[in-house]
């Protein structure tokens, strides 16, 4: 009970911080609202349907951006595999891996969440430049 009550400090604290990037009680809802699994990894506690890609982002917000495969049990596994109590998952990452916008549909927590919103955000955000070349280009006109 104390471990739950201090995630649930933290992550309020988190949801309250991050609040313009996400509502608040989505962030709240995704994280509290859900029967635990425990995640033999220290502090990591999941959700029931928890996937191996919400497992990733729990370890590190670069393990889940960056998550390649997933290893459950020893079998080489989707990211978007659920965990189940007892599971070993081993998270395989490549830098050359990049999240794709339809993982916000295989993850339940709010780290994973707030982390791939505020990736996508970002992406979003980044300036592009035609080249002078191009004849629809307003800086050619």
């Amino acid at each position: 009970m104390k471990a739950w009550l201090e995630k649930f400090k933290v992550v309020l604290k988190d949801v309250a911080y991050h609040s313009h990037e996400m509502d608040y009680m989505d962030g709240v809802t995704a994280s509290f609202y859900n029967d635990d699994i425990m995640v033999f990894t220290p502090g990591i506690i999941l959700y029931k349907d928890a996937t191996a890609l919400d497992f990733a982002f729990e370890i590190h917000s670069e393990v889940g951006l960056h998550a390649e495969y997933a290893r459950i049990n020893g079998r080489l596994c989707s990211m978007k595999k659920v965990l189940h109590r007892g599971d070993c998952v081993e998270i395989g990452t490549d830098e050359k891996v990049l999240p794709e916008e339809e993982w916000l549909n295989h993850v339940l927590t709010y780290k994973a969440k707030r982390t791939l919103r505020s990736h996508f955000a970002k992406k979003a955000k980044m300036p592009y430049v035609r080249c002078s070349y191009c004849p629809h280009c307003p800086a050619t006109k």
